[in-house]
C-alpha cells in the first residue's frame, strides 16, 4: 500500500505557538537541540539554508529525493566506488585491446590474428560480465546506482 502524501491543514484549528521575530537563535550551550514532528518537519526560506558542522552530515531515511520532480522522474545516483571499479575495468580491459593491437605485425597479419581474437575474446567477456552487473531494465537490481537516492 502507498503511503499518503502529508498536506498541511490550513488553517489549523488545534493547538499552536507561533513565534515571529526578527532574528530567532536557539542555542544549547551544553548539549543538543531536537526538532520532532509527528507528521513533518518542514525548513524553509526565500534565500539560502545552511547546514553547517565539524563532524560530518547524516541523512538516514528509507528514501532521498534531491530535487521537486525527484520523486516522479527521478534518477537514482550513482554510487562512487562501485561505478569507480566499473570504470577501471573497463579502461584496463581498452588497454589490454590497445598493448595487443599494438604488438600486430605489419608483415605476418595472418600470424597477428590469434592476438587480434584473444584480446577481443576477453573484451567481449568483461563486457558481457559488467553489463550483466549493471541494471539493464527498471526491474533489476544495479550493482552501481543507489537504491536510496534520487535526483532530477
Amino acid at each position: 500500500m502507498a503511503k499518503k502524501e502529508y498536506i498541511p491543514e490550513f488553517p489549523y484549528k488545534g493547538d499552536q505557538a507561533i513565534i515571529s521575530s526578527g532574528r530567532i537563535i536557539f542555542h544549547a550551550k551544553d548539549d543538543s537541540i531536537f526538532l520532532f514532528g509527528k507528521k513533518a518537519v518542514g525548513i524553509s526560506s526565500v534565500g539560502v539554508v545552511n547546514i553547517d558542522n565539524y563532524e560530518g552530515t547524516s541523512i538516514n531515511s528509507p528514501k532521498i529525493e534531491l530535487g521537486l520532480d525527484a520523486k516522479i522522474v527521478g534518477q537514482a545516483v550513482m554510487l562512487g566506488e562501485s561505478t569507480n571499479d566499473i570504470l577501471i575495468q573497463i579502461l584496463e580491459d581498452l588497454a589490454t585491446v590497445g598493448d595487443a593491437l599494438a604488438t600486430l605485425s605489419k608483415t605476418g597479419l595472418a600470424a597477428s590474428s590469434v592476438v587480434i581474437l584473444t584480446a577481443g575474446e576477453r573484451m567481449r567477456n568483461n563486457s558481457t560480465r559488467l553489463r550483466d552487473s549493471l541494471a539493464v531494465s527498471p526491474r533489476r537490481d544495479a550493482y552501481n546506482l543507489s537504491k536510496i537516492t534520487f535526483t532530477r
